[in-house]
């Protein structure tokens, strides 16, 4: 435990800033929107000026409630998905950058708990710091949906929570696949491994076009599994006139489908085969 915990301090010494990004996007997002309210209040002007609940259609309240907090969620959520791939490719890289993962590797410590620690700040690390900013974005979201439109508390935090887990498999994906990829490439990894998945869409066009086969895009397939779906734009759009009950059934049938379970296994290969990658260099 001592031997990880100080694998860890190592770790975060070292990429704390990259680490904190959600954080520090976060804060500036705070900050803009304050200096805009003291900016409307310098100008005479109010936030409850602004909101106006007049001829809103019944229910819209709950659903404002619930799409606010899956929006702003989802939103902080693409920042946490491009750092836990730039932490991938610094984590596994940033060594042979500065020349010292040799003394790294000297050190009494098994190579389980080097990997382990460092795959724990790219994927699980990043998922815990984006939960607790997304849920205090969330619980800012509820308060203000809770006194301009009355919003339901209870909706607000299931839209943070469904929205959560869609991105918190986001990144586990991502950064499994950036871990992947920086197993297999020293520098610049992870553009490396799209320009490698574009030699191979090329190829699968070219098979396609002169064999006659249908081989599926792979840029196709990977950005399926990235990308998060709540249901048709069209039931988006209506959400407001079916029953939440409804909107909220779909959003975890979203979530326990094979897509997710799919998510699940790619993750784990990449994080194997590109744990091993990294072992065989080192040792090489």
């Amino acid at each position: 435990m001592k031997q990880c915990k100080a694998l860890l301090q190592k770790e975060w010494d070292t990429h704390k800033f990259l680490w904190m990004i959600p954080f520090w996007a976060t804060v500036g997002v705070y900050l803009m929107a304050l200096a805009g309210y003291l900016i409307a209040l310098a100008k005479g002007n109010s936030l409850s000026a602004a909101v106006s609940v007049q001829g809103m259609p019944a229910g819209f309240d709950a659903y404002w409630t619930y799409a606010m907090t899956t929006t702003t969620t989802v939103l902080l959520g693409l920042v946490s998905v491009i750092t836990a791939a730039s932490l991938a490719d610094s984590m596994i890289n940033g060594g042979f950058k500065r020349h010292c993962e040799i003394l790294h590797f000297s050190q009494p410590v098994s190579f389980l708990k080097i990997v382990g620690v460092k795959y724990f700040s790219v994927t699980l690390a990043s998922i815990l710091l984006f939960g607790l900013l997304s849920l205090l974005n969330a619980v800012v979201v509820i308060l203000l949906g809770k006194y301009f439109l009355a919003g339901d508390f209870q909706f607000g935090l299931m839209g943070w929570l469904q929205s959560f887990i869609h991105i918190a498999l986001a990144i586990l994906f991502v950064g499994s696949l950036a871990w992947f990829f920086a197993g297999l490439f020293k520098h610049k990894s992870f553009l490396l491994g799209l320009l490698m998945l574009l030699g191979f869409e090329v190829l699968i066009g070219v098979l396609n076009y002169t064999v006659g086969w249908n081989i599926p895009s792979l840029f196709e397939f990977f950005g399926g599994l990235v990308s998060i779906n709540f249901g048709s734009v069209e039931e988006t759009a209506q959400a407001y006139q079916h029953p939440m009950q409804d909107v909220i059934a779909q959003g975890w049938n979203a979530i326990l489908s094979l897509k997710s379970l799919l998510k699940l296994v790619l993750s784990a290969v990449f994080t194997v085969v590109g744990a091993w990658l990294y072992k065989y260099r080192e040792l090489s």
